[in-house]
């Protein structure tokens, strides 16, 4: 059976933000957080700031942002039924999103 390879975005996030367009369902497909000088997280939440929280990652301080990376790719991706919002904490933290918006 052959196997479709499809074209996904990968979006860098410095600052909590929407990631596909608002009100744009979305699939994400991995995520990737560097971290910050202080406790960084991200959570991606459904439908806005104040939307559902799917899925989360936190790392711990480290003496210079940057020190960890921590990458996670999904086997099946998560659908995002209103868009991707991705709430960012941290100070210097970058997280990297792979997504595709559905239209």
């Amino acid at each position: 059976m052959p196997t479709i390879n499809e074209a996904i975005t990968s979006l860098p996030i410095t600052e909590s933000a929407v990631v596909t367009t608002a009100n744009d369902a979305g699939l994400l497909y991995g995520v990737t957080l560097r971290s910050g000088t202080t406790a960084s997280s991200i959570l991606l939440r459904n439908g806005g700031s104040s939307g559902t929280v799917l899925w989360g990652l936190s790392l711990a301080s480290t003496a210079a942002a940057g020190d960890t990376t921590t990458s996670v790719t999904f086997p099946y991706p998560i659908i995002f039924s209103t868009d991707i919002y991705a709430t960012l904490t941290g100070t210097g933290a970058l997280a990297y999103v792979a997504y595709k918006e559905i239209e």
